[in-house]
């Protein structure tokens, strides 16, 4: 019985998260469905660019900046910081 419940609490996650446009990522974690960097901002930049980017970006992409959440590079000063965000939003690596 437990297990039928659990079949049915997970189907209806997601039934809504299907509804309302989020992904449910590492069973604790809410990322916004689209990949849009302004709308994922507390996703990591590594796990972004894997699911939203090609993979040529990581020739070009700050090393320092993969372990970053989006809102923290969004936010830095540095060249790096800087370089980081335009890529993310660069349409030329969209996948």
């Amino acid at each position: 019985m437990k297990f039928i419940k659990n079949i049915l609490l997970l189907s209806i996650i997601i039934i809504l998260s299907q509804n309302i446009n989020i992904v449910i990522v590492n069973n604790n974690s809410l990322y916004a469905a689209d990949c849009v960097a302004k709308n994922n901002l507390q996703e990591n930049a590594m796990s972004f660019i894997a699911r939203c980017r090609k993979g040529s970006i990581k020739s070009v992409f700050p090393g320092e900046m993969y372990s970053k959440n989006i809102s923290e590079i969004k936010k830095g000063k540095s060249k790096a910081h800087k370089t980081a965000w335009k890529l993310l939003n660069d349409n030329r690596f969209k996948k």
